[in-house]
């Protein structure tokens, strides 16, 4: 397990006013699809999780984390207070919010990475541990992290059966003789699969290759350190390709969660300005690799990973990579007015300072086209997703999201079929569960309103 402690100063001139990070699960176990693709490999049988879970040194990962964080945030900084359940001022919750992709593995990593931010000797007497809440959705409605398994899936199915068809037929039978190289040391042929499953199998064998090498395993019999580095980058360059070759593929894979930052941003600006608190002051947010790519492709970040696989300049992340947003309030702005920031004062009140973390690199330095430094304004931050959604449409619009007809009204009709009425007290409800057009949302600031 790798914790790199670095020191790290906040901007002079400024005050930390929201902190939110997007963090990738810990190193986790290979999926069960291996025992056929690749069943001469018996490390699969030397994992501490089932098929697929986080393993302990996964939930290391995880918990180191979260010790970096408080060091950084609650004993440096006081950003944070030492105690999960300390309440804020006005009562109205907690301080850190945790939210999660509902898949076992990621939910593991989040009550692990916040019991090393909120250790147990700080929890008081009254019981021996705090439960964390966190919040998660049914993968089948959940557009914040997985809209392209969610309500996305229909649009991801057919590119996916395209991409197999095309680009990722003429990938693997370029690297061919790496294909069959790892397929003859696993005793199965890849090849003889049909396009989308043999796309699917190879990123399997692949992942369970990686899955081996964080878990410091021993490489199977016969494989090389560079057959291995060869599989990998081809199973990165095959991942770029298939859920990232375009700008759409991007919006759609990023799914809800852009506006739901932005709103967070605009929350925590209104109430600040206005001099109230700030509630919750740090959220975390776990999730897969996917949605962490889309953000860092939408945004256009760039940062080197020294001795990861990259393709067209973008780098293969590790477990538990993390990408972090902070909002700053910049020296001299007054706070406690009861109304509005003129929109050309809002570069000048606030900025946002991004970053990435891992556990191997530390923490790394973020370039964009849109920022000129790594604080970036709002206005800069903003245009980082605006532009990009502006070329696209918005998620819900490529994918034909209708919130009258969503996932979740269907499966009612079809379980209550005999008495289910749509009625607008349900519309209203599924409304509220399943926000409005990004593209729309993306102009609905009360406090910021970019254009």
């Amino acid at each position: 397990v790798f914790l790199v402690i670095f020191a790290f100063f906040l901007p002079t001139h400024a005050e930390l006013v929201l902190l939110m990070t997007l963090a990738r699960h810990g190193s986790r176990s290979p999926d069960s699809t291996v025992v056929q693709y690749c069943p001469n490999n018996r490390n699969m049988y030397m994992y501490s999780a089932p098929f697929s879970e986080l393993t302990i040194r996964g939930m290391h990962q995880a918990w180191d984390f979260g010790k970096y964080l408080r060091q950084q945030y609650i004993e440096e900084h006081k950003f944070l207070p030492e105690r999960f359940e300390e309440l804020n001022m006005n009562f109205s919750g907690f301080h850190s919010e945790f939210w999660s992709d509902s898949a076992v593995r990621c939910l593991q990593t989040t009550v692990a990475f916040g019991y090393g931010l909120y250790p147990r000797e700080y929890f008081g007497e009254e019981f021996p541990i705090v439960p964390l809440p966190v919040h998660s959705e049914i993968k089948t409605f959940d557009d914040l992290f997985a809209a392209a398994k969610a309500d996305c899936s229909g649009v991801r199915e057919r590119d996916e059966i395209a991409f197999a068809n095309t680009a990722g037929l003429r990938i693997l039978q370029a690297n061919r003789n790496t294909v069959n190289k790892v397929g003859d040391l696993c005793g199965f042929d890849i090849m003889s699969l049909e396009p989308v499953e043999r796309v699917s199998a190879w990123k399997d064998v692949a992942d369970f290759l990686d899955s081996d090498h964080e878990q410091e395993l021993p490489l199977m019999p016969g494989m090389s350190p560079e057959l291995y580095a060869e599989a990998s980058r081809l199973s990165f360059k095959l991942l770029m390709q298939r859920f990232y070759a375009t700008q759409r593929q991007i919006t759609y894979w990023a799914g809800q969660f852009p506006e739901r930052l932005l709103n967070e941003i605009r929350k925590a600006i209104t109430h600040d300005h206005q001099g109230r608190p700030v509630n919750p002051r740090y959220v975390s947010f776990t999730s897969h690799r996917e949605l962490i790519y889309a953000m860092i492709l939408m945004m256009e970040w760039n940062f080197k990973l020294e001795g990861e696989p990259s393709y067209n300049n973008h780098y293969k992340l590790p477990p538990l990579t993390t990408l972090f947003w902070e909002l700053h309030r910049k020296d001299g702005v007054s706070v406690g007015i009861n109304d509005t920031i003129p929109e050309d004062r809002l570069s000048d009140a606030y900025f946002v300072r991004i970053f990435v973390w891992t556990p191997i690199h530390g923490r790394v330095s973020v370039t964009t086209k849109f920022c000129k430094t790594d604080k970036c304004s709002l206005d800069e931050f903003f245009s980082s997703i605006e532009t990009h959604v502006g070329k696209t449409g918005a998620w819900d619009e490529i994918c034909g999201v209708n919130y009258e007809d969503s996932k979740y009204v269907r499966i009612c009709r079809e379980l209550f079929s005999s008495q289910f009425q749509a009625t607008s007290a349900h519309s209203e409800n599924v409304q509220a569960a399943h926000p409005q057009s990004s593209s729309n949302k993306l102009r609905e600031f009360d406090v910021i309103s970019h254009r």
